[in-house]
């Protein structure tokens, strides 16, 4: 039951894996300014799918506690607090859609730029405040990571 839950990262952690999928990206084309353009909105969608598909594995992948046997809900209860562990989960639901709003919204201006100053002023606003989305819920995920260790 509790062998399907994934490794909960940390803020840093999440982050640190979504960067490190971007610098792999290359994009091949003879045109120098579409390769650079392709290469950027690669770039941001990969950074920006990993934290948000992670977000979303934690919240579908972890059991619902109200529909856990007792005995699992009351070593919950007392190791780490159910209110405590609902409010980390609509948290991180908070964090996936919020950063998948970022996402879209800022993916249409990178879309329609031609130049390459913008494009990456873009991208770099698109990676600052997913970050930040990410660092506000540090609390949140270091407590699902504990809940994570308890039920395994």
């Amino acid at each position: 039951m509790f062998k399907k839950l994934p490794i909960v990262l940390t803020s840093e952690q999440l982050l640190d894996r979504a960067f490190k999928k971007t610098k792999k990206i290359q994009i091949i084309d003879r045109n120098a300014l579409y390769r650079k353009k392709k290469t950027i909105i690669a770039k941001t969608e990969s950074f920006s799918n990993f934290v948000i598909t992670t977000l979303e594995n934690y919240v579908k992948i972890f059991p619902s506690i109200d529909n856990l046997p007792m005995f699992y809900q009351d070593i919950i209860e007392i190791k780490i607090n159910k209110d405590k562990l609902k409010k980390s989960l609509g948290a991180i639901d908070w964090a996936k859609k919020t950063s998948q709003m970022i996402f879209t919204k800022q993916s249409k201006m990178l879309r329609k730029t031609q130049k390459i100053d913008i494009l990456k002023q873009k991208q770099k606003e698109i990676y600052g405040r997913i970050t930040s989305v990410v660092k506000q819920i540090k609390k949140e995920l270091d407590v699902l990571a504990d809940a994570q260790n308890i039920m395994r």
